[in-house]
C-alpha cells in the first residue's frame, strides 16, 4: 500500500507558529518538521506560548504527536510517532511529555462524532479532539486531554504525585458517540 499526502481541510492558525518553530528545532528523526498547513492544534495556551499539543500527520499511514511545556521556565517538548493503524489498534492512551504535566492522545480508526469521558471521568479533562479526513473514505479521530489537577512532585525528589483514582473499579473511558468501542483514559 502506498502512503499518500494528508492535506488539513484547516490548517493551524498563523498564531501557531511558535509552535511550529519549536517542533522544527529537533523533530523525530520519522517525522518530517511541521507546517501550519500539516498542523492539527489540539489544545494550546492562548496568551502564553507556555503550552500547546499537537498532531501532524506524515501521510496517511504515519502520525506523530507533540505536547509542549513551560517546565522551571523553559520549554520542553515530548514527542511519540508510529503508524496510523498500530494507534488505532492501541486500546490505551500515549502519554507524552513526562509525569509532571502528562498529555494524553488516543487515536480512533474512524470520524467518531464527540468523544466523551465515562466513569471516572473527573480525574481528566477538558477533551480536545480533532478528526482529520485521510481520502478514500477512511478518517481518524484524535483524543487529547491531561490531568484535571495536574500532578503534584517535590523539587527535590523524583517522586510525583498522581490525581487520585475515583474508582478503581470503575475507570474512566473514552466513548464515542458512533458505534465505536469506548477505549481506557487512564494509563497509571
Amino acid at each position: 500500500m502506498t502512503a499518500h499526502p494528508v492535506v488539513l481541510p484547516e490548517p493551524a492558525p498563523a498564531s501557531a507558529k511558535w509552535i511550529v518553530d519549536q517542533l522544527a528545532k529537533n523533530p523525530p528523526q520519522p517525522c518530517p518538521a511541521p507546517t501550519l498547513a500539516n498542523l492539527a492544534v489540539l489544545d494550546r495556551s492562548e496568551d502564553t506560548h507556555d503550552r500547546a499539543d499537537v498532531v501532524w500527520l506524515r501521510d496517511d499511514s504515519y502520525l506523530c504527536l507533540a505536547s509542549i511545556s513551560r517546565v522551571d521556565g523553559d520549554l520542553t517538548t515530548g514527542f511519540a510517532y508510529g503508524s496510523i493503524q498500530a494507534y488505532t489498534a492501541g486500546r490505551n492512551p500515549s502519554t507524552v511529555g513526562g509525569l509532571w504535566q502528562p498529555s494524553f492522545f488516543t487515536v480512533f480508526p474512524v470520524d467518531t462524532g464527540q468523544v466523551v469521558l465515562q466513569g471516572g471521568g473527573s480525574r481528566f479533562g477538558p477533551l480536545h479532539q480533532r478528526t482529520v479526513d485521510l481520502g478514500a473514505g477512511k478518517a481518524i479521530t484524535v483524543v487529547q486531554y491531561r490531568y484535571a489537577v495536574p500532578p503534584t512532585h517535590d523539587p527535590g525528589s523524583s517522586v510525583v504525585e498522581l490525581p487520585p483514582k475515583e474508582d478503581p473499579d470503575h475507570p474512566a473511558e473514552l466513548c464515542p458517540s458512533v458505534q465505536e468501542p469506548c477505549r481506557l483514559a487512564d494509563v497509571y
